[in-house]
């Protein structure tokens, strides 16, 4: 589950048990004065793919996880293994 503090403009995740569905993504409002990284965040880099939805994108890049957005970003939190996850507006 990840917990968003608005105030600080920080995001957490707390580990819980994971299901591998692509039906099991989060969706969470991002604003364009957040540029956030989530260095706690993990997934599988074999099971998470390159695509493109809804102007989300989100690229693996051998451990660490890019995602670019001007409006929601899908997480897939069915995967996690993936060492650092960075958001660019």
């Amino acid at each position: 589950m990840i917990y968003k503090n608005i105030s600080n403009k920080k995001f957490f995740y707390k580990t819980k048990q994971f299901k591998n569905k692509l039906s099991d993504l989060k969706i969470f409002p991002f604003y364009k004065k957040f540029k956030v990284e989530f260095l706690t965040l993990f997934f599988d880099k074999t099971k998470v793919m390159s695509y493109y939805t809804k102007g989300i994108l989100i690229k693996k890049r051998k451990s660490n996880l890019f995602l670019k957005s001007t409006e929601n970003i899908k997480i897939p939190l069915w995967s996690p293994k993936i060492k650092n996850i960075k958001i660019f507006f």
